[in-house]
């Protein structure tokens, strides 16, 4: 089998959310009440404040009001409560409600980790690799973000698994040291992780050379909606390796991800349909049925090469 090429950059993708901060970007219970809320804080209840705060912040519920997030916030992280120090950590370096102050912004998010806010180690991890508010230091940043993944932060297992699969912000590609992460994420149901861990199975990269094991992960990342993972399984059935080989279930999967715009799944109909029988392409496309879908109406071959 010729390797899937699944992986695709995602480092525009962790710039992006590199300040987001997971703990203040978890969403609230929808059962909690603002007035609720305001009394338990009132109290002196500081995840009440904290969880008040991030409607405020986002205008949840409540409208938006930067000021009072602040005002929520700031006496708790004061206080020294992780969640609290995260949050205020993510208003300086953002300036959201305050100047911006990346330097502060770090300091705070840094004792939030030291804390042992999984968020805020995996922020603080983030902020250390590409400098921000900091000295950039690749190797602490990689501790941090260790750290987070193992208390089972999944947004750290999945940065690790890029870090080292793909290389950068100071950190060598290894694919091989990528192996540990990509099986946290893809256990935890990531379906991007499950498709790259099935990649290292089938190049025997970090993981014995398994090429079942790799049609596995391959069949839970497209099951789990993953464009590329479906043209691994459709290769899978197609070629008969880590898959029974079936030709309707080929198409199948191929259908399924031409749907969504894969190119390599558009390709691949163009090579497999001219050599199909009737009765496969039916089967197929009542395999498709059954998923409550239908055949896409075939887009001329992609310039791109498969």
């Amino acid at each position: 089998m010729t390797r899937h090429n699944l992986l695709f950059s995602i480092g525009s993708f962790w710039s992006a959310c590199l300040l987001l901060g997971a703990a203040w970007a978890e969403s609230p219970p929808a059962a909690q009440d603002p007035s609720a809320l305001e009394q338990k804080a009132a109290s002196g209840d500081y995840d009440a404040a904290c969880d008040l705060a991030k409607l405020y912040l986002l205008g949840k519920g409540v409208a938006q009001d930067l000021v009072k997030c602040v005002s929520l916030v700031k006496p708790a992280a004061e206080a020294g409560h992780p969640r609290a120090e995260a949050l205020y950590g993510y208003l300086l370096l953002n300036g959201k409600g305050l100047p911006k102050n990346e330097e502060e912004g770090f300091r705070w998010t840094l004792k939030a980790a030291e804390h042992g806010d999984g968020a805020a180690q995996f922020n603080t991890g983030n902020l250390l690799l590409k400098g921000t508010g900091t000295k950039a230091d690749p190797a602490a940043g990689v501790g941090w973000l260790e750290k987070a993944a193992r208390a089972g932060r999944l947004e750290a297992q999945k940065r690790l698994l890029d870090l080292y699969y793909n290389g950068g912000d100071g950190i060598a590609k290894d694919e091989a040291k990528s192996a540990p992460w990509a099986r946290m994420a893809a256990e935890a149901g990531d379906a991007w992780a499950q498709s790259v861990y099935g990649v290292l199975f089938e190049m025997g990269t970090g993981v014995p050379r398994d090429i079942d094991m790799a049609g596995h992960w391959y069949l839970s990342a497209a099951q789990g909606g993953h464009p590329r993972a479906m043209f691994a399984v459709g290769r899978c059935f197609e070629v008969g390796e880590g898959m029974p080989k079936d030709t309707a279930e080929a198409y199948y999967w191929f259908e399924r991800g031409a749907a969504k715009g894969d190119f390599t799944c558009i390709n691949a109909l163009h090579d497999l349909i001219p050599g199909m029988k009737p009765e496969e392409i039916a089967k197929g496309n009542q395999r498709l049925a059954e998923a409550g879908l239908k055949p896409v109406p075939l887009p001329p071959r992609p310039l791109m090469l498969r």
